[in-house]
């Protein structure tokens, strides 16, 4: 084989309060980065000192205003820390936690950030059990594994709530089995852990409100239309304002009298608060698959899934247009029934020491947030569950180009015998060096052609870096060896250009160059299928047209792509 080169409140003073039960109201976690530590007595320490780092970052780290006494609360779990018999790793990263404590109450807002993003990165470390041996992994049998398979297989109309109707609507999105629901990632996250009142939304920020229908409107707007949505409770009105927006559906939509949830920035314009293109969510809205399916309780419905929580917002698809709670729901369940039927395989021992969360809690957060998440690494897709998953694709990736580069170095190939008879003539008649950058790439390049493997090598620069330079230079060291060369260009006025660049040095040398596109007269192609077929040519440059199956090269030993990304996959 040949080669190729190619996201005001109440002030919490933390100096009185050493007991992590009473620090703060918070859920405690037990799943992702669970604490798991050689002694009870350290993971109470880290279980307090990670309280009030995750406090301080929620919210976008509004919370960093109320925030006191942090670091006399800090030192005195520390000074416990120092009490342990900790290893030396632990106590350098202890050390660096007071320092970043230190001083802590009098520094602005910026600097308190950075200190406590600095923290979270150091307890991530602290949190890394290095001294004990790798766990246990519980493995499923062949027998488990090919049954959870066939479950993840299924038809996306078995999980509970789809049905029929729904599948076909979803199908459009490309949902078709359970295991394409549990990848179907929410595009946004809205914080419902306080839904305001109209008169407590601030100016300026992201909120989240609900409210009533008073009206529904267009209103002319410097030569075109707005439609205005004028929402009401009990403490005021707000305005949802659309400037795009398609009118029929609009008038059809809302009704006086329906309640809703409107997700966006809060403006202000002409005393009157407003919100520009927001998220909104109707409430009553009809979830039921058919008219005899039954509904989740009302407050099944507000409680678990829709209000005073994280909330995941799905990219809707025609027929699920303003369907939130349906789709919530049906992922709801879906995570419920087969999250812990996805399994990695990834060992135990990597994912310990990457600091990643079991697969199943990874989707059990990302579509079901956890009340003290930082929603904005969710936005971001940077919170500990969207690492996970993240984590995984690219690990397989990376297995699978491994697993192929190892197959490609058992393959048989070309060791070419390259003598720079023609490369060394080339670069006589070149009227500059070839600059470091080239030089270092073309000792890679030979001595990946002068091994019996095949050569798969990517060739990335900028334009006019002399890339095709480098190219035509490889392709003299396959000829050397008596083996011809071929340059494949995605466009014909693209190869029309390197026969032109190309052809000249070539011929210099004393060699032969072929241009071989589709645009070829029939009794033209005849006559360059021959030459290619007989050996005389050296060089060929052309389109996908060196591809087709009347073209036989008589000892083809380097394919040279130009673009290779332009091409299809089957090219």
């Amino acid at each position: 084989m040949g080669s190729r080169l190619d996201t005001p409140g109440k002030a919490n003073d933390l100096s009185s309060c050493p007991d992590p039960e009473k620090l703060l109201p918070m859920k405690e976690r037990t799943a992702e980065g669970s604490i798991r530590m050689a002694s009870p007595e350290l993971q109470q320490i880290l279980e307090a000192i990670e309280k009030p780092i995750r406090y301080a970052s929620g919210h976008d780290f509004a919370n960093l205003k109320t925030l006191k006494g942090v670091e006399s609360y800090f030192s005195l779990w520390i000074e416990k820390a120092a009490a342990l018999s900790l290893g030396e790793r632990r106590q350098r990263l202890f050390q660096k936690l007071r320092e970043q404590t230190q001083g802590f109450d009098p520094l602005d807002l910026p600097a308190k950030k950075a200190r406590i993003l600095e923290a979270q990165r150091i307890l991530q470390e602290l949190k890394r059990d290095e001294d004990l041996p790798p766990p246990r992994q519980t493995w499923p049998t062949p027998a488990e594994f090919r049954q959870w398979r066939k479950d993840l297989q299924m038809p996306i109309q078995f999980i509970k709530g789809v049905g029929p109707r729904i599948a076909e609507i979803l199908k459009k999105r490309n949902l078709l089995t359970v295991e394409d629901a549990l990848y179907f990632l929410p595009r946004l996250y809205q914080d419902r852990r306080q839904i305001k009142t109209i008169s407590q939304l601030s100016v300026g920020k992201v909120e989240t409100v609900m409210g009533t229908v008073l009206a529904a409107e267009m209103t002319p707007y410097r030569r075109r239309q707005t439609f205005n949505l004028t929402v009401g409770d009990e403490t005021g009105t707000l305005i949802a304002k659309w400037f795009n927006f398609n009118p029929r559906f609009m008038k059809g939509r809302f009704r006086k009298g329906m309640k809703l949830i409107l997700f966006g920035e809060v403006k202000l314009y002409q005393f009157q608060k407003e919100i520009h293109h927001p998220e909104l969510e109707l409430l009553e809205e009809e979830d039921a698959e058919s008219p005899g399916e039954p509904s989740p309780s009302p407050g099944e419905k507000e409680e678990s899934l829709h209000f005073g929580r994280i909330v995941p917002v799905y990219s809707e698809t025609e027929g699920l247009y303003q369907r939130q709670r349906l789709i919530r729901r049906i992922m709801r369940n879906a995570v419920d029934l087969y999250a812990a039927r996805e399994f990695s395989g990834i060992p135990e021992e990597i994912c310990r020491r990457q600091g990643l969360i079991p697969l199943a809690d990874a989707f059990r957060r990302v579509h079901d947030p956890e009340g003290d998440e930082d929603i904005s690494l969710l936005n971001e897709g940077k919170s500990p569950a969207h690492r996970r998953l993240i984590f995984d694709e690219f690990f397989f990736l990376e297995l699978g180009l491994a697993l192929r580069r190892s197959g490609t170095l058992m393959e048989n190939g070309i060791s070419f015998p390259i003598t720079h008879r023609y490369t060394r003539r080339l670069r006589a008649l070149l009227p500059f060096p070839l600059t470091p950058a080239q030089e270092r790439v073309l000792a890679e390049i030979e001595a990946d052609m002068r091994k019996p493997h095949p050569m798969n090598r990517l060739l990335q620069g900028d334009v006019g870096s002399g890339k095709t330079l480098v190219a035509l230079m490889a392709g003299l060291m396959a000829i050397e060896g008596g083996y011809q060369a071929a340059l494949m260009a995605p466009t014909e006025i693209l190869a029309e250009q390197h026969d032109r660049n190309l052809r000249p040095p070539v011929e210099k040398l004393g060699l032969r160059a072929l241009l071989l596109t589709s645009s070829l007269k029939r009794a033209e192609k005849e006559e360059a299928y021959a030459r290619i077929r007989a050996g005389e040519v050296h060089l060929v440059i052309g389109t996908h047209a060196l591809i087709q199956e009347e073209v036989e090269f008589r000892r083809l030993g380097l394919a040279i792509v130009d673009e290779q990304h332009k091409f299809g996959v089957l090219q």
